[in-house]
């Protein structure tokens, strides 16, 4: 993200343009590498946090709620477990789908996680055109993510109790969902008995300004709350990454 940055703002904007054609075929050519890569990362911190899982042949299913490119989900797959990942956007779907076509151990919904089997808008950052995979870790179902009016179009939700009911464990419920968590807390904590460790990125900081920061303040603390007193700090994670 910092080379990202670096390059917007010190970048000619006529070497923009051929830098993203470059990096783009970069990454169809060494794919194989680099999500291999990607995967040992997230392995690395996932044993980071769970050095129990460091047998690698752990039993049991993983759920990963806002899988983008699905990293972490490579990293799962590594350590043994099953795989259901949930992703929204077109572009990240068909990625995973070439990505894990050949891997009966994973299966993926193309859809928002929510509170209701609807359709709803997802935003897209503002330079979604320019690269449709890089950009798609920003998406978010918050419509005052950005500051700028984005791109947006309309994507089939699930509901996430529909996730949740259908399996006795969960040995890890992963969330990063930019910004829509706080959405499905509550769920979260009725199905907390079957959820082993829980992975769950808070945005915070991009919600400062958002119409639902107070709602969002509101269930960050609850599901804090929960943890504490539940002696869950070693288990269930928030800014894991």
């Amino acid at each position: 993200m910092q080379i990202d940055y670096q390059i917007r703002v010190f970048t000619p904007e006529w070497l923009k343009k051929p830098y993203r054609v470059i990096r783009q075929v970069a990454r169809k050519i060494f794919s194989v590498y680099l999500n291999d890569r990607n995967g040992r990362k997230y392995k690395r911190l996932i044993l980071n946090r769970f050095p129990e899982f460091s047998s690698g042949d752990n039993t049991g299913v993983v759920i990963d709620l806002g899988a983008n490119v699905c990293h972490f989900s490579h990293s799962c797959l590594m350590l043994g477990f099953e795989v259901i990942a949930v992703e929204p956007h077109p572009d990240a779907v068909n990625y995973i789908r070439k990505r894990f076509k050949k891997c009966p151990k994973f299966k993926v919904i193309a859809a928002g996680v929510g509170t209701s089997p609807d359709y709803q808008t997802l935003y897209l950052h503002e330079d979604h055109n320019k690269d449709p995979i890089q950009t798609s870790i920003s998406a978010s179902l918050v419509s005052d993510k950005f500051n700028t009016n984005s791109k947006r179009l309309r994507v089939k939700m699930i509901d996430i109790k529909s996730i949740l009911e259908v399996h006795q464990e969960i040995a890890i419920l992963k969330c990063d969902i930019e910004g829509a968590e706080y959405l499905i807390v509550q769920d979260i904590l009725s199905h907390s008995t079957k959820i082993r460790r829980l992975l769950l990125e808070t945005h915070s900081r991009f919600m400062k300004n958002s119409s639902s920061s107070e709602e969002y303040d509101i269930k960050i603390n609850q599901l804090n709350e929960f943890i504490n007193k539940n002696n869950l700090n070693n288990a269930w994670l928030t800014n894991w990454i």
